[in-house]
């Protein structure tokens, strides 16, 4: 096997194991952190990703982890309501 499908065939592991734990109950803001830092690191383009979370209403966004996103963006998204007749405004 190369070592670009060993490489691969570890970071699927690692991510199966990550997803799992979420699937398991609540993720933990460690959990969602790990995971996203996943995503971004195996980004070509240095995207940066994040988890948004939907409170129990269904109808507010709350922050789940965005370890490289501004802070100042992850408070304006926190909090944010959703819906089909919503506007964004803040």
């Amino acid at each position: 096997m190369s070592r670009g499908a060993d490489r691969r065939k570890m970071r699927f592991a690692a991510e199966k194991n990550i997803l799992e734990k979420a699937a398991a109950g609540s993720p933990s803001p460690e959990l969602l952190d790990q995971l996203v830092r996943g995503v971004e690191a195996q980004s070509r383009d240095g995207m940066l990703c994040s988890v948004l979370l939907i409170d129990e209403t269904g109808k507010v966004l709350r922050h789940g982890a965005a370890p490289s996103l501004p802070s100042a963006y992850n408070r304006l998204l926190d909090g944010t309501h959703i819906g089909p007749r919503v506007r964004f405004m803040r």
